[in-house]
């Protein structure tokens, strides 16, 4: 029962998982590279 109180707020936390923030980083890396080029061709035109 105390371990259930004392996590009860930090659930956010304790359900975080690295693999999930990851794989959610290296996405947003590829659009952010691909959004980069985009504008660099733009800009060569």
């Amino acid at each position: 029962m105390k371990f259930t109180l004392l996590t009860r707020d930090r659930s956010d936390y304790l359900t975080d998982r690295y693999s999930e923030r990851k794989e959610a980083a290296e996405k947003e890396a590829r659009h952010l590279a691909a959004e980069s080029m985009s504008h660099e061709v733009k800009a060569a035109e």
